[in-house]
């Protein structure tokens, strides 16, 4: 691996190289040297609400740069060139540019598929929207639970992801999330009801597994924000 990125010999790893070649366009930004400091092949630059993660390709020379806004990966790029790398991960970070004006300027990037529902404020709708789509293949065991919850006016509030075979719910729509409303997987045909303590809080069919979890959703609930669980319980 290290023969297609001779400058990790000199500068030891990826964050040392980033810093040397970002300081050249901003002096101000500096790696986040408690996520990736003596890290070889990965380096994390943050501002603000946003991040950059960049990691290397095995078998050929290729940064790979992911691109994040409160918890949630926007855009991502693999690209040979440290001087692109760096121009882009300074403009996502310092500027708030329209995400289709980003890449337009930086047509290396290539968004994600949640990316222009977040900007339009429609990410809720748009992952309820995704595992209605895929759970019946993906998770067939999940498909009636996952399609009853959705026709419910509160829980379709929530924020929902797959963690393993468990489907989950989030109060904010960025990772990390909320862990304060219950997750469900099934077990022999029978939907278990856990809370992140570990307590099954039920064993029941899909309609009693809705009662309860709407039972252990928090009172104030309202709808899924923007951001991650230590921002929007500030």
């Amino acid at each position: 691996m290290i023969i297609f990125y001779p400058e990790l010999i000199f500068k030891k790893n990826l964050s040392n190289v980033f810093n040397c070649e970002i300081r050249k366009i901003n002096p101000e930004l500096e790696t986040d040297l408690f996520g990736s400091k003596n890290q070889l092949h990965y380096a994390r630059f943050e501002k603000n609400e946003k991040y950059c993660q960049i990691f290397i390709a095995k078998y050929r020379r290729a940064f790979l740069v992911d691109y994040w806004k409160q918890g949630v990966c926007l855009a991502h790029s693999s690209i040979s060139n440290k001087r692109n790398v760096a121009l882009s991960i300074n403009e996502w970070l310092i500027n708030d540019n329209n995400i289709r004006e980003f890449v337009e300027k930086y047509p290396f990037v290539i968004l994600t598929d949640i990316a222009e529902d977040f900007e339009n404020n429609n990410e809720v709708d748009f992952s309820w929207k995704k595992y209605l789509r895929e759970i019946p293949k993906s998770h067939p065991e999940l498909k009636d639970f996952v399609f009853e919850s959705y026709k419910n006016s509160k829980i379709k509030k929530l924020f929902p992801y797959m963690s393993l075979n468990n489907f989950c719910f989030s109060r904010c729509t960025g990772y990390p999330y909320t862990t304060d409303c219950p997750y469900v997987y099934v077990e022999d045909g029978i939907i278990i009801i856990k809370n992140w303590e570990g307590k099954i809080l039920g064993k029941a069919s899909v309609k009693e597994s809705i009662k309860i979890i709407l039972d252990n959703i928090p009172d104030d609930f309202s709808f899924a924000v923007k951001g991650i669980v230590d921002e929007i319980d500030k």
